[in-house]
């Protein structure tokens, strides 16, 4: 049977409850949206609360759910947050530590600049975890919030007129399975964990969720043999180092055995340094575009996911 891809409507006789549930926030509506906002103090995993969260809420509380993808949104920001703040610390440095080389200054000077630069990054993510406590006390005393420059946009986009929008939610939801790319490893519990809690959830929800674990795990592993091949070239060479520093001097021709293992090193190197950031771009590009209302599938393996789940 082949199903059609559109968010926000289920395949075959069952059907999403119809999200009419206004504005009816009680107390455990915001004790969960707390939990969901403070789940950014759990380190590498947060991020999977506000997916339980929502998953669990989305057809009971319109308030609940919107929050925790809210924070859900917030966490996954992180890596934007951080290459931000880096970006604005190198057009500051850059100009400072070249007038104190002008200047012949000790190189004293630029690690002081180095130092300020790391406490100012260090304070900017003591901020950002601090606006996300200050969102869990804000739900447990019964006020709203909204995260600057994100939360009310994005509250205007799932929200009309109390009620949950379930093509926008799922789209939401979608475009964080795509960023989880940046978080190796961990990441990978958004688009699993959606995946997994969502089992009624849109074909095109499943789809997405699915291209993007796909795409994770599949680079994930890809990685993690590549530099454990990068270790194993490494071997030939470590091991005489430490063992018998001698045995490389004996070798007929020791520039053979080291230009063999330096080049077999660095063509691994060359490939996840490109490979990494070029899969990055995609799923960059597929989190934009679902929160544009478009579709995307990634190059390839976008269309053998859609044959295999007999999509249309």
């Amino acid at each position: 049977m082949v199903q059609n891809l559109k968010p926000g409507v289920l395949p075959g006789p069952k059907c999403w409850p119809d999200l009419t549930i206004m504005y009816s926030v009680t107390q455990t509506d915001r004790n969960l949206a707390a939990l969901a906002h403070a789940a950014i103090l759990i380190p590498s995993v947060g991020f999977i609360v506000p997916v339980l969260i929502w998953t669990a809420q989305r057809s009971r509380s319109a308030y609940a759910a919107q929050q925790a993808l809210q924070a859900l949104v917030y966490q996954m920001l992180l890596v934007v947050f951080v290459q931000v703040v880096l970006l604005l610390e190198g057009l500051l440095l850059i100009p400072v530590i070249g007038l104190i080389n002008r200047n012949g200054s000790a190189p004293r000077a630029v690690l002081a600049a180095v130092g300020i630069a790391l406490v100012i990054l260090l304070l900017c993510y003591l901020l950002y975890l601090l606006l996300a406590v200050a969102a869990a006390v804000f739900n447990l005393l019964g006020r709203d919030w909204n995260y600057p420059w994100i939360g009310r946009p994005l509250r205007r986009y799932l929200l009309q007129e109390g009620v949950l929008v379930t093509e926008h939610e799922e789209r939401v939801a979608a475009s964080m399975a795509h960023c989880a790319f940046f978080y190796p490893t961990t990441g990978l519990l958004v688009p699993v964990g959606v995946w997994a809690l969502l089992k009624n959830s849109s074909t095109w929800l499943r789809y997405q969720v699915v291209q993007a674990a796909t795409l994770q795990a599949g680079w994930l592993i890809v990685s993690t043999l590549l530099t454990l091949g990068e270790v194993a070239l490494s071997l030939p060479l470590l091991v005489p180092l430490f063992t018998s520093p001698d045995a490389l001097l004996n070798l007929r021709d020791p520039r053979v055995l080291v230009t063999a293992v330096a080049g077999g090193m660095g063509l691994i190197s060359v490939i996840l340094f490109l490979v990494g950031p070029l899969l990055a771009v995609f799923a960059t590009i597929a989190a934009i575009r679902m929160l544009q209302g478009q579709d995307y599938d990634y190059p390839i393996l976008g269309k053998k996911i859609r044959n295999r789940l007999l999509i249309s």
